[in-house]
């Protein structure tokens, strides 16, 4: 589906690209893959929270969440 750390260094263009792909390739609603929350959490340690919640079309307090999951495996 997403290639593996195929975004590591917190473009949010790409963020935005990765998610434009996975809500266009899917055929049910349904939660958003952990790989594609990582890739959202590396966005926002570059360009904050709310604005990358915002572009990306996600949860704030849900982004934030992730954020913190980060630095818990060495992101």
């Amino acid at each position: 589906m997403l290639g593996r750390g195929s975004i590591s260094n917190g473009s949010l263009d790409e963020a935005s690209r990765s998610f434009e792909r996975w809500r266009r390739g899917r055929m049910l609603p349904g939660r958003i893959p952990h790989e594609l929350w990582r890739i959202a959490a590396l966005a926002a340690r570059v360009h904050g929270a709310a604005r990358t919640a915002a572009r990306l079309q996600v949860d704030v307090a849900r982004l934030k969440r992730w954020m913190g999951n980060l630095g818990e495996d060495g992101g």
